[in-house]
């Protein structure tokens, strides 16, 4: 009776394991798409900025399904815990990778903390960060004006 409940237990343990292997690869995807975003704010390119977003629709739907997997599979091992004895070698394995995923979070957020600086500043007007991306405007010189004194 005990060899299928632990087959069960491996199989979901396996399904989470590749679940959050899938989503630590579309995370990554994901910030290198506000990495895009970011470089497309700097160069003030919209068309790029659009193409970017529209590229991100389908990381986020990607991403929402790989949740998903993983939540359903983390509730079914909670609930088979108390039932079965387990490997610490795939525990081990899972930690690491919800390690890879708590980081990847935190650097998301970063990077859309910057990129929301980024777009609701106007970064032409920062001299000592100068863009490189965009080209810089030269002043018009500034014309003189000069009164003289009437004659009678």
């Amino acid at each position: 009776m005990e060899e299928p409940r632990l087959k069960n237990w491996e199989n979901v343990q396996e399904t989470l394991q590749a679940s959050m292997k899938q989503e630590i690869l579309a995370m990554r995807e994901m910030l290198s798409n506000m990495h895009q975003e970011e470089l497309s704010i700097l160069a003030k390119d919209r068309n790029a900025w659009k193409q970017v977003m529209l590229e991100r629709v389908t990381i986020l739907s990607r991403l929402g399904e790989l949740r998903a997997v993983r939540l359903e599979a983390t509730q079914q091992l909670e609930s088979m815990t108390k039932q079965s004895s387990h490997s610490n070698e795939d525990n081990c394995e899972i930690l690491s990778m919800r390690d890879q995923l708590t980081a990847l979070v935190e650097k998301m957020n970063q990077q859309n903390i910057r990129n929301q600086t980024l777009e609701a500043s106007d970064t032409s007007s920062y001299p000592m960060f100068p863009n490189p991306l965009v080209e810089i405007k030269k002043r018009k010189p500034r014309t003189a004006l000069a009164t003289y004194p009437r004659h009678p």
